[in-house]
């Protein structure tokens, strides 16, 4: 290849062919491109970048491309998404990358750069909360070399490898190695490995000679690295293998607005100076983070309007409220010191008197001349003033903040230190430094201040010639020559003293000013491991700096609000124009970026208020006061011309407001005449208009107000307000005010009446283009605004970026969001996924933040004793338990939701201060509704919320602190170091020993426990955890290198660790500090030494990922395998069954490996032989799917109604679990396992008489299972919760709990057992809410429930559950009890002969009903059919089994629907060896039909007799392995055989037809029934 312009003069310079290669899949009409600082890479230009050209590697798209540069070449480069016009569609995020040559390197020679797309997440460890607290040890490393190759080819067939990974948490000490099977890389030891050097910014590198040939890098799923022989292999290699993956990073934080922070030092409100103290508690509980809410000034109108936080009068000034005025100067004179204490303490209590007015009246004027005076007399009298005043607390009494009050008084204090010392202050060079740095805003806002005060208004329209901004006018407003210069340099002077840092060398002052409060916090934070986090508003204050300065970035004629969501159902408008986008791209988004600059001096992460706004903003026009009548901007509207192809065209009729006469009287009644007199015109009878002066909601609002004043309105004037709202509203169209022929659709147009009037044509169409609008249309739009404007925020800090993605969600936000790394944010109460009412924690994502409540909603406290309804449900579908909840959030509540937060997978677990408090009783005295920081639905809120602790209360309390720092460190979050000791003083950490030259002793603290991780503690025995993968989506499958993930990708199956490790390498893991990258970047050659079989503990989730508490069950055994606890085998029962027990010996689950059950070919008790998928104990359900439906069982338990304990499937491996015929072997089997939780309890219902349980725990289990059809619900299957006052166990209030549901939802209609039938609750009618419960039930919902999460689990025995289900609610609903039920459903024995059940008759007869309806369509029937339909009432013949006939479960998982059919079996399966004869004694296990079996069960010697009612065993048939049946044969004479009534063979179009005869017949024999005439049945195992 050539390039021209790389000759000078005669010399002829060495090139080079570089070539990129990146794997990246992208859809029709994207293309890769490669752009860089370098001219032949475009010079920054995209347009002139290289083009790179898609080649397909087996799975993967590999773009590639070349280019000739120099021997000494370097340059930056990223990548680009981009269209045929070679326009950006999507950009690489993070750094740029570099390139630089080897030195010398020979002209002609190919260098290859490896490279992976770097999103937004793998950029979040570079972000300043991360690179500069978390992990700001790593990043202080000495640096070992440059970036770039120092090794040099010493043969001609060796390619020279340069590793590069990126290792942002490496501590002190540590190396990173790449180990491999090759001589240069160790051969898998890592003392031999590579050393990779430090390169800076948490780049560790390497580069080493080796042999060509073809050699993969290990991840699990190994990153192959080939060479294609077949063209020009390259010399030089540049391998960059993106993140190191390690474990997710997690941690906890705690929030609450700077005015809500309470110490004993403020006055009346937080200050920046009580952010140590805060930062303090934070680091003792556990917290990395302290989130705020905005701090910018917000003093627009003057008054408490200006405690709303997110109206800023400037995006750059801080507020003059969080000042500590103690602190301004060593100077301070002592009457001001104690004024600012005299007017804290005593206008609250005369305001309390009623001595001064309300809050609102001027009082302090008048105060604080008289205070000033007052003690000036009496501090020459008194030396101890605090002794005077007779407490030491100033503001520990007054409950909120007074924001109109203690501003004033600040400001007051401010101005007379200002007059003493401004000379001094403004003249210092830190000043003047100061001063330059901040001066473009600086000046604007200190002039605006003035102007508002001197005018006395914040509207500019009545500021005269200074209502426009100019440069010219500015400067003569701050001239030093004017008269107001003072008042100018007075605002300098206080944003100096919020911004500058303490220097305990400054004599002359004392540093704690302005801004230098707010930055001493910020530092002190970083130094103690803490991220401060601030919150950047989506709008600004229409009468603010920013507005008056820039004009041109805002629609001035629009405000901003959100559409009807959680927080208000009529929308909200906050007020703030909007924003002018397209003006702001103009300079790149200068505003936005110098914002978040500044924002960057104090904070290292942020909140993105609103973040939906940078995709589109809900506007609205500058005249309306509520939020609902709005449009999306920027959005796609509705055409006129697309209007009138669908037949729409009236569009006044549409567009302004429909108002009737009948409307107008039901609304306002006998009033209705004075209304249309003062607001309507009548333009056609019955029909009205709003007239000229009141046809807006600002114009109506304020003709109320002058009606009000003159006494005329006849109902209050808000009801009047809200009804002449309505019927402004009352419209199906908004038209656009810039374009006529543009309309957008009102939000629930489906409400209005001028919708509801339409014909059905109008109505149909305009609800599709409704749906178009919201849903559809719009999407890719607001994607490409959100890529031009969000990466704009994220590119001008380092700054963690997070945004609040709550509301109306669209669904672009998520993808877009996970592609520029932002952190999205969880609410358990407002769950993104429709379908929910309560977000599950443990199913979040790992970018996210989680928290119980935020500061625009109730607290966990006051949302638990707001509703009633509401909190039942949570507490029974969330918390799992069908108690009454208690009336208010006691500290178990508040404990067991914020545990589920800790533990959840997201990022950040963010806590309001509030929701902690509520861990210890004695900060719950507080009404929960004064907690309450904001009211959504309210645009006049008064943000005055104050904690009524301090925080030094708060620093002494170690029983609270210990709380929560035991929750943090037991979810495995990461915490700050804390030195803790234990009750004995010893430190909680564990020792090891390293076995390299050189290494000493080392310890490490130890989390209590950890969500997903590898874990290498006590023994380091290593344990490989998979948690969810992908939430049971097919996960996206990405080609071998591109399979690396970020360490910040927690979904995917990135802790499986491969299974071939040697000997050596198991020592190495044992040495110092040394940390396994999950990566595990490692060279493999064709050739590999011996490898031992690793004998890692693992444990992966195969199904319930979905089901609540699954993930926490999962994630107790893995740690408890991890930390070297063995299962331990169960002695009693048929099967194989494991108890599995964490490291403190308390019992976590039982595993039952499903090759270890009854008959299962690996069963340890002697009773197997059978291989997976034959017919089981109850032939009905096969062998090994038990496991199956012991978690069907725990799905269907919705809400935990009848107690099912959490259950999952999961893959186990561990060398304690048995396999037959090979007991010494040294890799883990692996096993298919059920895993439940472990139920602590003291006795099983067989050992407790039936008096004493509950009737409603007894009627939960009985629904249970007669809607699984459960054919062995015996007492031994029912425990009795532990209970401490044993006495209550007969008081008929035990608790019971059902296990071992492996026997439920049989293939065909089989005799279940109901041990409960027996019991006297069985006759005892349903409750109201047990009836409630049953109408509720939707079984072909639960059918599709069980076909999505157990895809397995067969057809015929889903509809078993539907049929039952159906049975239960028709039954129920006709009054029938328990008893009655379960007796229609079993069979009952007659003369030693089993007569079909009632349940059973009726489904013979519903499906003769078919075949009767079908008649003709059976003559038609092929031979093939008929044959089969032969066969399927014959028994097969007994075969000896054969490997072919072996079928693992993870094949039946993966079996197509036509396996999942009754299997054709014989009727007697081989157990080892079964007798030839069948006269000969069978198996006690088995409990056949028509011969006599004798069966044992615990030891007793009871006999069961049953006689088959279908042909002489002794006959030749029988010897033939079955009967032959003709097809006429009736399906009623097969109701007592084994297989019963199957459902599988019907078509849909069948099934259906069947349930709708049987429900027929169903109420035909329901009618008359009655459970009265039931007689009790004893039964046989519960003692009495």
């Amino acid at each position: 290849m050539a390039n021209l312009g790389l000759f000078t003069g005669t010399k002829i310079v060495k090139l080079v062919n570089v070539s990129f290669r990146l794997p990246y899949y992208t859809h029709w009409g994207q293309k890769l491109l490669v752009c860089g600082s370098e001219p032949v890479l475009g010079s920054w230009d995209v347009k002139k970048g290289l083009l790179l050209s898609p080649v397909h590697q087996g799975e993967e798209l590999i773009w590639c491309g070349s280019v000739a540069v120099p021997s000494e070449f370097s340059c930056e480069y990223s990548y680009y998404v981009v269209d045929d016009d070679k326009s950006v569609l999507r950009r690489e995020m993070g750094k740029k990358r570099q390139l630089v040559l080897p030195e010398g390197i020979n002209g002609g020679e190919n260098v290859e750069l490896h490279d992976l797309w770097q999103t937004g997440v793998d950029a979040i460890p570079f972000r300043s909360a991360f690179k500069d607290v978390i992990f700001r040890q790593s990043w202080g490393l000495n640096i070992d070399r440059s970036l770039g190759i120092q090794n040099k080819l010493d043969t001609e067939d060796a390619v020279l490898v340069h590793f590069k990974i990126c290792c942002p948490n490496v501590e002190e000490e540590t190396s990173v190695y790449v180990i491999g099977s090759t001589t240069k890389l160790g051969q898998w030891k890592v003392q031999d490995g590579l050393k990779l050097n430090y390169a800076g910014d948490s780049i560790w590198q390497a580069d080493v000679a080796i042999q060509n040939g073809n050699f993969s890098l290990e991840t699990g799923a190994h990153r192959d690295l080939s060479i294609d022989s077949s063209k020009v292999q390259p010399r030089y290699i540049f391998l960059s293998d993106g993140m190191m993956r390690e474990m997710p990073w997690r941690g906890a934080g705690v929030a609450i607005p700077m005015f809500s922070v309470r110490s004993e030092a403020d006055l009346g409100v937080g200050e920046f100076l009580d952010l140590k103290l805060l930062v303090d508690w934070a680091v003792e509980s556990g917290f990395h983070l302290v989130q705020l809410l905005p701090i910018n000034d917000t003093s627009v109108h003057g008054m408490w309007w200006d405690s709303y936080p997110y109206s800023s009068l400037s995006v750059f000034a801080l507020h003059p409220l969080y000042l500590r005025v103690e602190a301004l100067s060593e100077n301070l004179l002592e009457n001001i010191k104690v004024v600012s204490e005299a007017v804290h303490f005593i206008p609250f209590n005369m305001m309390q008197e009623k001595k001064y007015g309300k809050p609102e009246s001027n009082w302090m004027e008048r105060f604080f001349f008289f205070f000033l005076q007052f003690f000036n007399f009496m501090k020459e009298h008194i030396s101890d003033v605090h002794t005077f005043l007779g407490w030491e607390g100033r503001s520990t009494h007054v409950k909120d903040v007074d924001y109109e009050a203690v501003l004033a008084t600040k400001l007051s204090i401010a101005k007379k230190v200002f007059e003493q010392e401004k000379d001094l202050i403004l003249n210092s060079s830190s000043f003047h430094k100061y001063f330059s740095e901040n001066e473009e805003w600086l000046k604007p806002y200190a002039a605006f201040c003035f102007l508002r005060d001197f005018f006395e208004t914040s509207d500019r329209s009545q500021w005269g010639c200074f209502s426009c901004f100019t440069e010219k006018k500015l400067e003569k407003l701050v001239s030093k020559d004017s008269l107001h210069y003072d008042i100018i340099r007075f605002h300098y002077y206080i944003q100096f003293h919020l911004h500058l840092q303490v220097t305990s060398n400054w004599s002359y002052l004392l540093c704690i000013i302005i801004y230098w409060q707010l930055s001493e916090a910020a530092e002190y934070a970083r130094n103690k491991g803490v991220i401060l986090k601030g919150d950047l508003p989506i709008g600004v204050d229409r009468n603010s700096v920013d507005t008056w300065v820039y004009p041109n970035l805002f629609r001035m004629n629009t405000s901003t609000g959100a559409p009807p969501d959680y927080f208000d159902k009529n929308g909200q408008n906050w007020g703030f124009p909007t924003y002018n986008w397209e003006e702001m791209s103009k300079d790149n988004y200068a505003w936005w970026r110098a914002r978040l600059t500044q924002m960057a001096k104090y904070f290292t992460a942020y909140r993105i208020d609103h973040i939906l706004g940078f995709f589109r903003i809900w506007e609205l026009p500058e005249h309306a006061m509520t939020g609902l009548i709005g449009k999306f901007r920027p959005s796609i509207p509705l055409s006129k011309e697309e209007l009138e192809k669908e037949g729409i065209w009236d569009f006044d009729r549409l567009s302004l407001p429909y108002i009737r006469k009948e409307s107008v009287q039901e609304k306002f009644g006998a009033s209705w005449t004075f209304i249309v007199s003062n607001f309507l015109n009548d333009y056609q009878k019955g029909c009205y208009e709003f007239k000229e002066d009141c046809n807006t909601e600002k114009k109506i609002a304020s003709k109320l107000k002058m009606l009000a004043e003159k006494s005329m309105l006849l109902e209050s004037e808000d009801k009047i307000c809200r009804d002449l709202f309505d019927l402004l509203k009352n419209i199906v169209l908004i038209r656009d005010p810039e374009d006529a022929n543009k309309f957008y659709p009102r939000f629930n147009l489906e409400d209005t009446s001028s919708f509801q009037d339409l014909d059905d044509h109008s109505k149909n169409v305009l609800r599709r283009l409704y749906y178009d609008y919201y849903f559809y249309r719009q999407e890719n739009l607001w994607r490409q605004n959100a890529l031009k404007t969000l990466p704009a925020l994220l590119n001008s800090s380092d700054m963690l970026a997070c945004g609040e993605d709550l509301g109306l969600i669209p669904a672009c936000v998520h993808p877009v969001m996970q592609e520029l790394g932002l952190i999205g944010l969880r609410i358990q109460r407002m769950p993104s996924e429709s379908d929910l009412e309560f977000g599950i924690p443990s199913q979040y994502s790992y970018m996210t933040v989680c928290a119980p409540s935020c500061h625009d909603c109730s607290t966990l406290r006051a949302w638990w004793e707001e509703d009633e309804e509401r909190r039942c449900r949570y507490f029974k579908n969330v918390a799992g338990s069908d108690a009454i909840p208690p009336s208010q959030c006691v500290p178990d509540m508040a404990h067991f939701v914020t545990r589920q937060h800790v533990e959840a997978p997201s990022m950040w677990a963010i806590f309001p201060l509030q929701d902690l408090l509520a861990l210890k009783e004695e900060y719950t005295t507080r009404p929960a509704t004064e907690e309450t920081i904001n009211d959504p639905t309210n645009p006049k809120h008064y943000w005055r919320y104050r904690v009524h602790v301090t925080l030094e209360s708060l620093l002494k309390d170690k029983e609270l602190i210990t709380t929560i720092r035991g929750l943090v460190r037991g979810s495995g979050r990461a915490h700050p170091s804390v030195q803790e000791t234990d009750e004995q003083g010893n430190r909680e950490t564990i020792k090891y020993f390293g076995d390299l030259p050189g290494m000493n002793e080392r310890s490490i603290e130890l989390p209590l426990a950890c969500t997903t991780a590898i874990l290498t503690c006590m023994r380091f025995n290593k344990m490989a955890v998979v948690i969810d993968q992908n939430h049971g989506f097919k996960p996206f499958k990405r080609p071998q290198r591109c399979r690396l993930q970020s360490l910040t990708n927690f979904d995917v199956n990135i802790l499986d660790i491969d299974q071939t490790n040697l000997s050596s390498l198991k020592k190495a893991f044992e040495v110092v500090k040394f940390h396994r990258s999950f990566s595990s970047p490692c060279f493999s050659l064709a050739t590999r030494v011996e490898e031992e079989i690793d004998t890692t503990p693992r444990i992966e989730i195969l199904g319930g990922h979905g089901a609540p508490r699954v993930r926490a069950l999962v994630v107790e055994v893995a740690i408890a395998l991890a930390s070297g606890v063995d299962p331990i085998p169960v002695s009693s029962g048929l099967g194989g069954a494991y108890i599995l027990r964490s490291r403190n010996g308390n019992n976590i689950a039982l595993a039952k490996p499903i090759d270890e059950e009854p008959l299962a070919f690996n069963n340890p008790k002697g009773f197997g032989g059978l291989m997976l998928g034959q017919p089981g104990m109850k032939r009905s359900i096969r062998v090994g799917e038990t496991g199956l439906r012991e978690l069907a069982a725990y799905l269907l338990d919705h809400g935990g109604f009848a107690s099912v304990p959490p259950t999952a499937l999961v893959r186990i491996s561990h060398v304690g679990f048995h396999v037959n015929g090979a007991e010494n072997i040294s890799a883990p089997p692996c096993k298919i396992a059920s895993l439940q939780r472990f139920v602590e309890h003291e006795f099983d219902a067989g050992e407790l008489g039936s008096s004493g349980f509950s009737v409603a725990s007894v009627h939960q289990i009985a629904i249970f299972d007669v809607r699984v059809l459960n054919l062995d619900r015996h007492a031994g299957n029912i425990l009795v919760k532990k209970n401490d006052q044993k006495e209550k166990y007969a008081a008929g209030a035990a608790e019971l709990v059902p296990i071992d549901h492996g026997l439920c939802l049989p293939e065909w209609l089989d005799d279940p057992y109901f041990e409960w039938l027996h019991w006297p609750q069985a006759l005892v009618p349903f409750s109201e809410s047990e009836l409630v419960y049953i109408s509720n039930l939707d079984p072909f919902k639960d059918a599709e429930l069980l076909r999505s999460e157990l895809s397995s689990l067969r057809e015929s025995s889903i509809r078993v559950l539907v049929l039952c289900t159906i049975f239960l609610k028709q039954a129920a609903a006709a009054g029938l009890c328990l008893a009655g039920i379960g007796k229609m459903m079993t069979r009952e024995s007659c003369s030693g002969e089993e007569n079909v059940s009632v349940l059973e008759d009726l489904c013979t007869k519903a499906k003769e009903a078919i075949v009767n309806a079908s008649d003709d369509e059976e003559n038609n029937i092929d031979s093939r059919e008929e044959k089969d339909e032969f066969e399927l009432f014959q028994f097969d013949k007994e075969t000896v089994h054969t490997s072919a006939d072996v079928m693992h479960l993870h094949q039946l998982l993966q079996s197509p629907p036509e396996i999942a059919k009754p299997p054709k079996i014989a009727k007697f399966s081989p157990v080892r060896s079964l007798p030839r004869s069948q006269d000969e004694e069978l198996s006690p296990l088995f409990e056949e039909t028509g011969h006599e079996v004798k069966t044992r069960n615990d030891g007793d010697e009871s006999n069961r007799t049953f006689k088959e009612n279908g042909g002489d065993s002794n006959g030749d048939d029988s010897k033939q392995g079955g009967l032959t049946r003709s097809k006429s044969y009736s399906v009623r004479n097969r109701a007592c055989e084994s297989e019963g009534i199957s459902f599988g063979d019907l078509s849909e179009g069948e099934w259906k037809l069947f349930l709708e005869c049987f429900e027929k017949l169903l109420l035909e024999v329901l009618e008359g029934s009655k459970c009265g005439s039931l007689k009790h049945r004893l039964g046989t195992s519960c003692q009495f």
